[in-house]
């Protein structure tokens, strides 16, 4: 489609590697770097604990140990069914939700879709109220004076 003047918009292309500058390079290292550091290399460490023993010996006790007791298997059950409740409530909500805003004009519905990003902004909100409040030795009680 081009506008109504005639003119044509042309989309920016992306330059191909051997193009890219020093800080694009950079840029790709430093996001591979934190995924290895942060993804990967936990992946690796966790697949070898689950093969191996104390000693560094190849075995398979850890995950007879696991599916033979009966409270890894209710623990597995219950994350299973938690998650599986969670995703079922929360994609019924969310397109609910997003029908609603789309669809319908109702008064209020300016507020209601900015409500909406909460839950994306009250995580790192509430980490960096906690620290600062730490940084300045501001008593907190409960768990989160333990931490």
């Amino acid at each position: 489609m081009s506008p109504k003047n005639g003119t044509s918009l042309a989309l920016p292309q992306a330059r191909p590697f051997a193009e890219m500058k020093i800080g694009g390079w950079l840029g790709y290292g430093a996001i591979w770097a934190f995924f290895a550091v942060f993804l990967i290399y936990p992946l690796i460490r966790l697949f070898y604990d689950a093969f191996t023993t104390a000693e560094g010996d190849f075995t398979l006790y850890n995950f007879v140990d696991f599916f033979t007791d009966s409270y890894y298997l209710k623990s597995l059950m219950n994350s299973l069914w938690l998650g599986g409740a969670t995703v079922i409530t929360t994609s019924f909500l969310g397109i609910t939700i997003a029908y609603l805003l789309l669809r319908y004009e109702f008064p209020g519905r300016r507020l209601f879709s900015y409500l909406t990003i909460i839950p994306m902004i009250m995580p790192p909100l509430v980490a960096t109220l906690v620290r600062v409040a730490k940084q300045v030795r501001v008593p907190v009680s409960g768990l989160i004076g333990r931490y």
